[in-house]
């Protein structure tokens, strides 16, 4: 329908100046480290989302029409998921690493990690129920948004923002934005597809 699309692209637009946002933040306020770390980090974290995209969204984007009426197709869906939740922890140790060595701080490093791990799995949610509750996924991607912008704009204000605050944001609003996405309910059997066309 028309008002999801436009929905989803000013959700879109939303992230975009979101993200913007911090990283230009961390160039103009932050140590030069702490924004290296950070965009480097970022630079796995969006490696980790495509893979979860290509092996997961796409998929999933077979199965969801049948989903509601083959038991079996619905444990391959929680199957998918599950395999994202994998990914989402590799990804995260990864990053969590990465973050001890070049900076011996641990809580930046755990902040990050639990940042990652929450975004990618919300990557993953968002394959699901953009095919089926479109207007869930735009809630979370603005109310995701709608966080970064406030709690960054705070920091600035407060001249707080370091990498460990700025994970701290990351993970105040990765974990605020996958609430409209739970996964209780994924699987209900009255789901009607919405028809983008």
């Amino acid at each position: 329908m028309q008002h999801f699309r436009f929905g989803q692209f000013a959700a879109n637009l939303s992230q975009a100046v979101a993200a913007f946002a911090v990283a230009y933040s961390m160039l103009q306020f932050a140590a030069v480290t702490d924004y290296a770390v950070l965009s480097f980090i970022l630079v796995i974290q969006a490696f980790g989302i495509a893979l979860v995209q290509a092996m997961i969204g796409a998929p999933l984007l077979i199965l969801l029409n049948r989903a509601h009426k083959d038991p079996n197709e619905q444990a391959i869906v929680l199957g998918y998921i599950l395999v994202a939740i994998a990914v989402a922890l590799i990804v995260a140790l990864i990053q969590s690493a990465i973050v001890l060595v070049h900076t011996q701080t641990g809580s930046a490093g755990m902040l990050l990690a639990v940042a990652s791990f929450l975004q990618v799995l919300r990557f993953a949610l968002r394959s699901y129920w953009l095919n089926r509750q479109p207007a869930a996924v735009i809630r979370s991607d603005f109310l995701q948004s709608l966080i970064v912008l406030v709690t960054l704009g705070w920091m600035l204000l407060s001249a707080q923002l370091t990498l460990v605050t700025a994970a701290s944001l990351l993970v105040l609003a990765n974990a605020l934005a996958i609430w409209p996405l739970r996964l209780r309910g994924l699987f209900q059997s009255n789901w009607v597809y919405r028809d983008w066309e």
